[in-house]
């Protein structure tokens, strides 16, 4: 019931508020889990001990090639130092996961998908995490000059995404529900000929131990707003998430779900574009073609997400200012990375392989 339900084969329940593991998600969610396992639910007051609330932790199956020195390389601290094995939670980089020939029918695959299957998903959803990001964008011009002004994408939302999970009633009764599917019963063969080949590269090139593909998602941005709040995958997804960046370089910001007492999450727009989520934080460097595969620790108790771009200044030949260009900056505002007009990615998500 477990490895259908979330794809993995092992789970352990431990108390929190105790110093123990706790796994983010909404109670919902972890009662499901105690439902599965045939558990009371959390709000059963059963636990160890006053104010203690019980909670499960993933554990992922292990087998993915050891931290290396090119992990090491693409990550940075929020001192712009590089992030060492023994400190890293969780997230291998891959660089030109696919060629150049690959990455253009990834592309066109891509394009294609968002053009069949689709959905504005900010605008086609009331959910309130959809209705704050909306109204983030639509107020983005009056937050700092810093950020990534309004006035290059205005109030056009520009996130595009293609899922087979349910995730908005237009989805489902527009007809644009991705056709290979979601979870257990996710089918492969329904995938694109190209996406379907680097999904089996991922579970056959024996840097990854991963089981069944459980979701595919595909992301479409452009005019350089790149912007993804810090969040956690829905935990049915699966424990490995893979992604393959294409059209543009960006960063990714990894964050504790958890901080130390006294540490507080960013969320003033216009200081969280200058300093992160947290001091906490882990940036990754996501070059064009590079594959990011995260689990344990930064697939369940570490946020990842996108920070809103920093205009840098430039200059024609003559020497006159030119149009502001939009970065991503890597450990320190002083590293910028250069974001292209569009950014097309790719998610992969894989259950635990099946037990021997």
């Amino acid at each position: 019931k477990i490895k259908k339900e979330y794809g993995v084969n092992t789970v352990r329940e431990v108390t929190a508020g105790t110093g123990g593991e706790q796994t983010p998600g909404p109670a919902s969610v972890l009662d499901r889990l105690r439902s599965v396992c045939g558990l009371p639910s959390t709000t059963s007051g059963e636990g160890g001990g006053a104010g203690a609330r019980r909670r499960f932790a993933f554990v992922p199956s292990e087998g993915h090639r050891a931290f290396n020195e090119e992990d090491a390389n693409r990550l940075r601290t929020m001192k712009g130092l590089p992030v060492e094995a023994k400190n890293n939670p969780g997230v291998r980089v891959q660089p030109n996961f696919v060629t150049v020939e690959e990455g253009a029918l990834l592309e066109e695959e891509g394009r294609e998908m968002v053009r069949l299957y689709g959905i504005d998903h900010l605008h086609s959803s009331s959910s309130e995490e959809a209705q704050g990001q909306r109204e983030r964008e639509e107020n983005k011009a009056s937050s700092s000059g810093e950020a990534h002004a309004d006035s290059a994408f205005g109030k056009r939302t520009n996130m595009m995404r293609v899922t087979g999970r349910f995730e908005t009633a237009q989805q489902r009764d527009g007809g644009k529900m991705a056709p290979w599917g979601y979870g257990e019963s996710f089918d492969e063969a329904k995938l694109p000929p190209t996406i379907r080949k680097v999904a089996e590269r991922i579970r056959t090139g024996g840097d990854f131990a991963v089981g069944k593909l459980r979701d595919v998602t595909i992301n479409f941005r452009h005019s350089s707003f790149f912007q993804l709040d810090s969040h956690v995958d829905p935990l049915p997804d699966g424990p490995h998430v893979f992604i393959l960046g294409l059209l543009s370089g960006t960063v990714i910001t990894f964050s504790p779900c958890q901080l130390p007492e006294g540490m507080c999450v960013r969320t003033d727009p216009a200081r969280l574009s200058r300093l992160s989520w947290s001091d906490l934080d882990v940036d990754c460097l996501f070059r064009i073609r590079s594959l990011v595969g995260f689990t344990g620790n930064a697939r369940y108790n570490w946020n990842h997400g996108i920070r809103a771009g920093v205009e840098a200044a430039t200059e024609d030949a003559d020497g006159k200012p030119g149009p502001p260009l939009i970065c991503d900056w890597w450990g320190t505002p002083a590293q910028l990375v250069p974001r292209r007009p569009e950014r097309l990615s790719i998610v992969f998500a894989f259950a635990d392989p099946d037990p021997a």
